[in-house]
């Protein structure tokens, strides 16, 4: 007898459905979801020196890359790709069996939703995050450089859309191919591991029995 949610979690959709999952089951999170610049710095910053002239340039140009008013239409893009995968994936898998995509479909949907809604919701951190991350990895002249850039018509399209090219056609090809050959290659170093896991385990009771703890917890 198959081993459903094994199937399901060695597929595409196990890691849609996973994040789904987790985001269920932390409900006080978007509740809690900082709003302003300060709140999401608080939330999100690494303990470190960050210069403060820098850091007001690199929201300048943040700003520009991830428009708060684009937030819905770059999160729907970015899960719109990964359901599809996921939909091509399973079809693949379950022979198209119509009852079958259905479930998963709804499910798939439900998940997305949820996730989508959390994704918006945190984009003032991952303002913060790309902030602070422009700061720490440019000079001050070079961020001079890249506001002034994106602050043309081309250098505006570029930074806004720049994360759009992994869901231009011909990249998504590749990463197909990729992501199939990686597994292809994989898979025996994968297989061979179990055994040496389990004898390993054997071989250390008490580690084994932490980790069924942990499991059953």
């Amino acid at each position: 007898m198959i081993n459903i949610m094994k199937w399901i979690g060695s597929t595409g959709i196990g890691i849609l459905l996973s994040s789904g999952i987790a985001l269920a089951q932390a409900p006080a999170a978007s509740a809690t979801v900082p709003q302003d610049f300060a709140q999401a710095q608080a939330a999100v910053a690494i303990p470190g020196p960050i210069d403060p002239d820098k850091l007001v340039l690199a929201r300048q140009i943040i700003a520009i890359a991830l428009p708060p008013e684009h937030a819905n239409a770059m999160v729907s893009r970015m899960m719109g790709a990964i359901t599809r995968g996921s939909q091509r994936e399973f079809s693949a898998i379950t022979h198209d069996d119509p009852g079958l995509n259905k479930l998963v479909g709804d499910t798939m949907h439900e998940v997305e939703q949820e996730a989508r809604k959390y994704l918006i919701a945190t984009m003032p951190e991952m303002s913060v995050a790309m902030s602070r991350a422009y700061a720490r990895n440019f000079t001050h002249d070079e961020l001079l450089q890249i506001l002034a850039f994106g602050q043309t018509p081309a250098g505006t399209k570029y930074l806004s859309r720049a994360s759009e090219f992994m869901q231009d056609p011909d990249v998504q090809a590749f990463m197909t191919k990729l992501m199939s050959q990686v597994g292809v290659l994989t898979t025996p170093a994968v297989r061979s591991l179990v055994p040496k896991i389990d004898a390993y385990l054997k071989d250390h009771p008490e580690l084994a029995r932490k980790i069924n703890r942990s499991k059953g917890s």
